[in-house]
């Protein structure tokens, strides 16, 4: 976990340890919580290149437990930007909270 104040180069840092890696990277954005996991879940999917169709994961449990699993046989570095605006989108949600706190 980084963090610290505002525009002193974290995501910059990040990008740059992560170029030429196996990596996801999601920037979080101010909107619902179930608008970040579409997001989100159709990111992981077009990295992981599934063969398999469906909307996307249900929650957080089901998305770790999937980056667990394809990252079983590959490397892989999972970056939240701006986590605190996906965490606000679950405030209202006791599980998903406990689990984005894990």
């Amino acid at each position: 976990m980084i963090y610290g104040r505002r525009r002193v180069g974290k995501t910059e840092m990040i990008r740059q340890f992560i170029k030429g890696k196996n990596s996801v990277y999601y920037m979080a954005t101010e909107s619902s919580g179930e608008k970040n996991m579409e997001m989100l879940s159709k990111l992981i999917l077009k990295h992981s290149a599934t063969e398999f169709r469906f909307s996307g994961f249900s929650d957080f449990e089901v998305l770790f437990d999937y980056l667990a699993e394809i990252s079983k046989s590959e490397r892989m570095v999972f970056v939240i930007d701006e986590f605190p605006y996906l965490a606000a989108g679950y405030r209202k949600s006791h599980h998903h909270s406990e689990i984005l706190r894990s």
